[in-house]
């Protein structure tokens, strides 16, 4: 499973889009639009497209990330790695 996020501006503020998608697919897994790209608010929808790829999936997913501070940062890091492998 692989992360793309983009973000925009909208009225001087940054709203973040975080896509999970199953890489041999191209499956998007989970979206969502996000006020801050912090450790707390990647590692929920992480989980939850963990959680989506473990009941469409025998395979045990992987996230393969860009190494973005939300995904490195130690309170991220430390989460994701408990519920799955952690790739970079």
């Amino acid at each position: 499973m692989a992360d793309r996020n983009i973000f925009i501006k909208i009225s001087g503020r940054f709203i973040y889009l975080l896509i999970f998608i199953e890489e041999y697919s191209r499956y998007i897994v989970r979206h969502a639009l996000l006020k801050s790209m912090d450790a707390d608010s990647v590692s929920f929808e992480a989980r939850t497209a963990i959680d989506i790829l473990r009941k469409l999936s025998l395979a045990e997913p992987v996230i393969q990330s860009d190494n973005g501070s939300s995904f490195i940062s130690r309170g991220s890091r430390s989460y994701l790695t408990r519920i799955i492998s952690l790739k970079n």
